[in-house]
């Protein structure tokens, strides 16, 4: 009877710890477009507790559930390598600052991973990125129209004038307006995913006004490169679309529209896409340059985590421009000079691997929400392959942190959804419901 007692007890307190680890990693993920500092003590005391809570299931002497998965072990092979890269950093004491970080994205993977098994969960941690996403969204439009007289470098509430775009780049809560793009184009691809599931009319409605609020934003960010992610993001749906042909006449009669209609400002940052004469195209291929002659002198372990703008000073291409870059904007040219062929390797591994998961996680999902969200995951993170290719947003905590989260509840999703091991071998189609 005693026995019987303290097991539930145990019990009580297992479910305890589980209840403020869910209230704690809502209260991050809600904070982090907002407060990222605030965000980051949120996760921190959601990661505190799951320690605890591991430690009482292994004082009872039972098994932690804890399995590697392939993209599990992925994570830890980058974290390696970018332990590694410390040890041979140019700048020991500049890596070693930058690692902390590094390492918190890896413990918040892990943490979301471990610690949401069930759709409810899942369902409340899409609520709170949804409420989140409207009000960071709403101080962008707020902002758009009101000309705040505050300075980046006094806080983090940007609008900076342009004098080339004629506009305004909206990055509203967001450290830049690049990074304001990146979150933007990964929400759209969520609500997405979601809303070709949708079965009822006043879903597909409510995300319809979501999407159109995500899309006004992400314009006046004026970051071409979450134009071009955002656009490949809805590309990757042609797999699983049966009239390919009538989904890519939409598709580029939405684009040739959206240049008609879109503002001048708009205009002449995308044609500085195509304009090898104008900064975007020039600076960023000089930089790539610059990054092939640092990575030819350190192949295997970079210069070492975060020391890309320091060593890049002395290796950068200058011209007659308006300006240089201090960095090289590039996710995957940032990670090779900063942690090498071993770290790019690894990488190149983990975003593979989650493409992977994505895939599968559509094919097996028996429910039509999950399978939406697991659409949407695919969407994000195909975009944001894309646009990492003229960027390095992981290199901002706010994103970084952003980014690991979605791939852990990406993990989660693919743990909770039934299914055979293999899925089926047609690709399974995406029917709307009718509106």
């Amino acid at each position: 009877m005693e026995q019987a007692e303290l097991a539930v007890e145990e019990f009580k307190g297992l479910t305890r710890y589980d209840k403020k680890i869910d209230a704690s990693l809502l209260g991050g993920i809600f904070l982090l477009p907002l407060f990222a500092a605030l965000a980051g003590a949120f996760l921190f005391v959601a990661f505190v507790l799951w320690v605890m809570k591991l430690r009482l299931i292994k004082k009872e002497g039972e098994p932690l559930g804890l399995t590697w998965s392939t993209l599990d072990r992925t994570q830890i092979a980058l974290w390696a390598a970018g332990l590694i890269s410390v040890l041979f950093s140019t700048d020991i004491a500049l890596s070693l600052q930058g690692m902390v970080l590094f390492s918190t994205y890896f413990l918040a993977y892990f943490l979301v991973a471990s610690n949401v098994r069930a759709k409810r969960q899942i369902e409340r941690i899409l609520k709170v990125l949804l409420i989140s996403f409207v009000l960071v969204s709403a101080f962008g439009v707020f902002q758009f129209f009101v000309d705040i007289p505050i300075t980046y470098k006094l806080n983090r509430f940007i609008m900076v004038d342009l004098a080339k775009t004629e506009g305004r780049r909206l990055a509203s809560t967001m450290y830049a307006a690049t990074i304001f793009g990146e979150y933007l184009s990964f929400i759209l691809a969520l609500l997405a995913g979601l809303f070709l599931v949708d079965k009822s009319l006043g879903g597909k409605i409510k995300k319809a006004l979501l999407g159109a609020l995500a899309i006004f934003c992400l314009v006046f960010t004026y970051s071409r490169g979450a134009y071009i992610g955002f656009g490949v993001s809805v590309l990757s749906l042609v797999p699983f679309i049966r009239r390919k042909r009538i989904f890519m006449g939409l598709f580029l009669a939405a684009v040739v529209a959206f240049i008609v209609i879109s503002p001048s400002s708009v205009k002449k940052r995308l044609g500085e896409i195509i304009d090898l004469k104008q900064n975007f195209s020039r600076e960023r291929l000089q930089s790539y340059q610059s990054a092939f002659a640092i990575v030819g002198d350190y192949p295997l372990a970079g210069t070492g985590i975060y020391t890309t703008e320091a060593i890049y000073r002395k290796y950068r291409l200058h011209y007659l421009g308006k300006r240089n870059f201090n960095y090289i904007h590039n996710i995957y040219f940032e990670v090779a000079v900063e942690t090498g062929l071993i770290g790019l390797t690894a990488f190149a591994l983990m975003l593979i691997t989650v493409l992977k998961k994505c895939w599968a996680g559509i094919f097996r999902a028996t429910d039509d929400s999950l399978r939406g969200l697991m659409i949407g995951f695919w969407m994000g993170f195909v975009g944001f392959a894309a646009h990492q290719m003229f960027d390095a947003v992981l290199y901002v905590g706010q994103m970084g942190l952003f980014f690991w989260i979605m791939m852990g509840l990406m993990a989660s999703i693919g743990k909770i959804a039934p299914s055979e091991e293999e899925g089926p071998k047609e690709l399974p189609e995406v029917k709307m419901a009718p509106v």
